[in-house]
C-alpha cells in the first residue's frame, strides 16, 4: 500500500475520538432506537419473554394496517397470526427463549383486512446480565408478491411442458387414427352393401371423429393449430355471440353482458374466440346446478411494469379484457392448480379438454389469462389480449 492510500484511509477513517463525541451527543434510550428502526425498510417486532409486542416498527404499521399504540402489550399470535400457524410460531418463540438463536422462519401475518402477507423472518433474541432471555427480536422481509411470481412461473413452466407433451402425443395419435381410417375403409369397399359387417366399420369410423376431435383440441392447447387471426372487434363478437350462449346456460342461469362502449380490437380467430366464449360459459354453467348469474364484461387496460409482473409472465402493454364471472360452487386451490391441465376434470363424463383449448387459443395469440375462484364463491375467469388499433 502506497503513502497517499495511508493517508487517505486515515482521512475517510473516523478517529476514536470523534466516534466518542458522537456517542457523547446522540440521544439514548428507547426514544431514540424506535426512531432509527423506523426508517428501516424491513419489518421488525421485539417481544417480551410473555411474546407481548414491546416494539413495532413503521414498516410493520404499514404492512399490517396497525399503529404501535393498537399493539402495544397485544400477545403477538393473537392478533397478526393464521390460526393454524399459531402452534409452529409459538415452537419457534420458545426455541429463541430457551437460548437457541438465531434462526429463520417463515409464516403468515394477517392485516387489518384480513389479508394474508407471507414473511420471511430472521431471529434473535436479546440475553440480560443474569445471561437469560430478556425480549425476542424478529426481522421480516415481505415476500408475497416474490412468492406469488414464484408459482406462477412455476405454473407456465409446467403447462409449457405438458403443452410440448400433448403435441407430441396428438402427433403420434394422429398418425395412429390415419392408419386406422385407411384400414375400415379398405374393408368396407370389400364388403356388400347389405353386409351387417358394414355398420360395426361405421361405428369405428365415428370413433376415430371423436378422435380426430381430441386431437385438434390438443394442438390447440399445444398451439401447433394458431387458427387464421384477423382484426377483431372483441365486444362486437361477445354481443353477435350472446344469443348462442344464452341457450347454453339455460333460462335459470341470468346471463348479464357489461360491454365497453368503445370498440376493443384484438387480433385472433373469430371461431376460436367463440370457442373460447362458450368453454368458459359450459364452465360456468355446470358450475351453477340451481342456477345463478354469469357476468360478461369486456375492458380496454393497459398494464405497466409492476402490474405486468403481478400478472405473470406478461409483456407490459395494452390489452383487451375478456371477464368471466360466475356465482356457482367455486374451486378449492388443488382443483385450482390444475385447471388448464388436458384431460384433468372433476366432471365424471369430462373429458378435460375444455379450459385447456381456451388456455391454449388465448396462448396461441399472445395472450394470457387469470383465474380466481373460491369454494361457494364463484369463479372469475379473466382473459387479456394484445389491444390492436
Amino acid at each position: 500500500m502506497t503513502r497517499r492510500d495511508n493517508l487517505a484511509d486515515a482521512q475517510s477513517a473516523p478517529s476514536a475520538d470523534s466516534v466518542r463525541r458522537a456517542e457523547r451527543h446522540l440521544p439514548s434510550g428507547s426514544d431514540f432506537i424506535s426512531a432509527v428502526l423506523d426508517t428501516v425498510g424491513a419489518l421488525i417486532v421485539v417481544l417480551d419473554r410473555e411474546g407481548r409486542i414491546v416494539l413495532f416498527n413503521q414498516a410493520c404499521a404499514k404492512a399490517t394496517g396497525y399503529t404501535y399504540a393498537e399493539m402495544e402489550g397485544q400477545p403477538f399470535w393473537e392478533v397478526l397470526l393464521l390460526p393454524d400457524e399459531v402452534p409452529a410460531v409459538k415452537s419457534v418463540f420458545a426455541e429463541l427463549a430457551a437460548g437457541n438463536f438465531p434462526n429463520k422462519h417463515v409464516n403468515h401475518w394477517l392485516t387489518r383486512e384480513g389479508e394474508a402477507r407471507l414473511i420471511s423472518w430472521s431471529n434473535t433474541a436479546l440475553v440480560g446480565r443474569n445471561r437469560e432471555v430478556e425480549f425476542v427480536i424478529g426481522t421480516g422481509i415481505d415476500i408475497t408478491e416474490h412468492a406469488s411470481l414464484e408459482r406462477q412461473l412455476q405454473q407456465a413452466q409446467k403447462m409449457e411442458a405438458v403443452g410440448r407433451l400433448a403435441g407430441g402425443v396428438a402427433h403420434d395419435f394422429g398418425s395412429v387414427l390415419t392408419a386406422i381410417n385407411g384400414y375400415v375403409e379398405r374393408a368396407s369397399r370389400r364388403l356388400d352393401e347389405d353386409d351387417p359387417a358394414r355398420s360395426d366399420l361405421q361405428g369405428v369410423l365415428r370413433a376415430c371423429d371423436r378422435g380426430s376431435d381430441l386431437i385438434r383440441r390438443l394442438l390447440v392447447f399445444s398451439r401447433r393449430r394458431e387458427g387464421k387471426p384477423e382484426a377483431l372487434d372483441l365486444d362486437a363478437l361477445v354481443a353477435e355471440t350472446s344469443g348462442m350462449l344464452r341457450r347454453v346456460i339455460g333460462d335459470d342461469i341470468r346471463l348479464v353482458m357489461d360491454l365497453q362502449a368503445e370498440p376493443g380490437r384484438v387480433i385472433a380467430d373469430r371461431s376460436q374466440m367463440e370457442q373460447v366464449l362458450l368453454n368458459l360459459a359450459v364452465n360456468s354453467r355446470e358450475a351453477m346446478p340451481e342456477g345463478g348469474e354469469l357476468r360478461i364484461r369486456t375492458r380496454e387496460v393497459t398494464l405497466d411494469d409492476s402490474q405486468a409482473r403481478i400478472h405473470g409472465n406478461v409483456e407490459p402493454g395494452d390489452y383487451v379484457m375478456l371477464q368471466i364471472t360466475d356465482t356457482g360452487t367455486g374451486m378449492d386451490a388443488e382443483t385450482l392448480s390444475h385447471v388448464f391441465e388436458p384431460f384433468f376434470t372433476t366432471k365424471e363424463d369430462g373429458t378435460g379438454l375444455g379450459l385447456s383449448t381456451v388456455y391454449g387459443i388465448v396462448k396461441g395469440f399472445g395472450g394470457h389469462i387469470l383465474v380466481e375462484s373460491e369454494e361457494e364463491r364463484g369463479t372469475d375467469f379473466q382473459v387479456y389480449l394484445p389491444a390492436t388499433s
